[in-house]
C-alpha cells in the first residue's frame, strides 16, 4: 500500500467517517449529495425534441448522470428531480445492461451522444462545475480538501460507469484549484 503524506478523504454519500467534519466534507462532495443546480441548454428548434432545453434543474449531480441515460424527456425529468440515491438506482438498470459502449447513447438537451464520448464527459464536467458554483457550502468543502488526499472508493467499479474514479477526482481537483485561484483574486 502506498504511503501518503496527507490524510485521505473518501468521497461517498454514505460516509461514516468518525470525525464529523470529515464526514460532512465526504458527503457533500459526493455526486449523491442534495446540491441542486441548473444548467442553461439551448432550446431545440426542430425534430422530436422541439422546445426541449432552456433552464434545466437537477437535484444532484447523480440525478443528471443517471437521467441522461434515458431517451424519453418525461423519464429524464423524473430522474433529474430524484434524490441522488434514487436516481442511482433508476439508472443502474441501464448501466448494468451495457455490453458495448459504442451501442449506447446519452441524451441531453435534445441531443444524443455516444456513451463515454467527449461530449458525454463535457456534460458531466458542466454539471460538476455548476454544483460547486451554485452551492457555496459544497464549494467551501471542496476548497477545504487542499489539506487532504481525496479519493472515491465505493468498492469494485462497474466497467461501464460514466464517471471513472480517476476522472472524477481529477475533475474535482481542477474545480478546487479554480475556486482557490478565483478566491485569491
Amino acid at each position: 500500500m502506498p504511503k501518503h503524506d496527507r490524510p485521505g478523504l473518501n468521497i461517498r454519500g454514505n460516509s461514516d467517517h468518525p470525525d464529523p467534519e470529515q464526514r460532512r466534507i465526504e458527503r457533500i462532495l459526493s455526486n449523491l449529495a442534495p446540491t441542486p443546480f441548473t444548467l442553461h441548454v439551448p432550446k431545440v428548434l426542430e425534430g422530436d425534441y422541439r422546445g426541449y432545453g432552456g433552464v434545466m434543474k437537477f437535484s444532484s449531480v447523480e440525478s443528471l448522470l443517471q437521467g441522461i441515460k434515458f431517451k424519453e424527456p418525461e423519464r429524464q425529468q423524473e430522474i433529474f428531480t430524484m434524490k441522488g440515491i434514487d436516481a442511482l438506482r433508476a439508472g443502474r438498470v441501464i448501466t448494468k445492461s451495457i455490453t458495448d459502449k459504442s451501442n449506447h447513447f446519452i441524451w441531453f438537451g435534445g441531443h444524443s451522444a455516444q456513451y463515454g464520448s467527449l461530449w458525454h464527459q463535457l456534460v458531466i464536467q458542466s454539471a460538476q462545475v455548476a454544483k460547486f458554483v451554485q452551492n457555496p457550502d459544497a464549494a467551501q468543502a471542496l476548497m477545504e480538501t487542499v489539506r487532504y488526499r481525496i479519493y472515491h472508493d465505493v468498492g469494485p467499479e462497474n466497467p461501464n460507469t460514466s464517471l471513472r474514479e480517476p476522472d472524477y477526482i481529477q475533475m474535482l481537483l481542477w474545480i478546487r484549484d479554480s475556486l482557490l485561484a478565483t478566491r485569491k483574486q
